[in-house]
C-alpha cells in the first residue's frame, strides 16, 4: 500500500471514529487527543515489548504487537493530517536533515 492510500485509509477510519464518537455524544478529538492516543498505545506496545523480550507471557503476543504499532502508525497519520503536514514532502527532508547531522 502506497503512502497516500495509507493516509486516506486513516482519515477515513478517523472521519467513521469521529462520527460514532458525536452520535454517543463525545467531544470531537483534535490532534491533542490523538497525541495522547499515540502515547497510550506506545505505552500498551511497550508492555507488548517486554512480553517479546521474554518478560512477560503475552497470548497472541504477535498479533497484538502488529497491532499497536499500526495502532502507532495510524495516529502519526492523522496526527500530521490534523496538523497539515504533507508527509511525503516532510518526510525525505528530515530525513535529510537528520542524515546530514549525523554524518557530518
Amino acid at each position: 500500500m502506497e503512502l497516500q492510500a495509507m493516509i486516506d485509509r486513516a482519515n477515513e477510519i478517523k472521519d467513521l471514529y469521529r462520527a460514532h464518537n458525536e452520535e454517543a455524544g463525545e467531544k470531537r478529538w483534535e490532534a491533542a487527543q490523538y497525541v495522547q492516543g499515540l502515547v497510550s498505545d506506545v505505552g500498551d506496545l511497550n508492555k507488548l515489548m517486554m512480553g517479546h523480550e521474554g518478560h512477560r507471557v503475552i497470548e497472541g503476543l504477535d498479533e497484538k504487537i502488529e497491532h499497536e504499532v499500526v495502532d502507532c502508525l495510524w495516529a502519526v497519520l492523522v496526527i500530521a493530517n490534523e496538523l497539515n503536514i504533507n508527509l511525503e514532502e516532510a518526510f525525505p527532508r528530515q530525513m535529510e536533515a537528520l542524515h546530514k547531522r549525523i554524518t557530518g
